[in-house]
């Protein structure tokens, strides 16, 4: 049961974030459960959220601010604020789900990965 309803969800995503295939890893669903998101969160941080590349990955964040302008524009954002969405870039893999008020740890750390950041 729960692997056809993560199935549809994933399907809606897919679908909802222009076109891109996204898998679920095993370990994003057990953070996922610890940390009590729901699949529907993660669908509205990947529509709705910015993009930061870093770290040869796609982290999709949706901040306080974020927040404010969605709820203006009439996006239900409830449980969405400092919420995090780690994207391996090649596999289009959701890697892990967090939540984190701190977005100045996604910056890249080496000098030669800045140019993915400013982009």
């Amino acid at each position: 049961m729960r692997e056809v309803t993560v199935d549809k969800i994933m399907s809606n995503i897919c679908e909802a974030s222009n076109d891109v295939n996204f898998h679920l890893s095993q370990h994003a669903q057990l953070r996922m459960s610890q940390r009590s998101i729901d699949l529907k969160q993660i669908e509205k941080v990947l529509s709705y959220g910015r993009v930061i590349h870093s770290r040869r990955a796609r982290f999709y964040v949706v901040g306080k601010k974020d927040t404010k302008r969605l709820s203006k524009n009439g996006v239900n954002t409830l449980g969405l604020e400092n919420m995090q969405v780690l994207v391996e870039e090649k596999t289009n893999t959701i890697v892990t789900v967090y939540r984190n008020n701190d977005f100045r740890h996604i910056r890249p750390v080496h000098r030669r990965e800045r140019h993915f950041y400013n982009s």
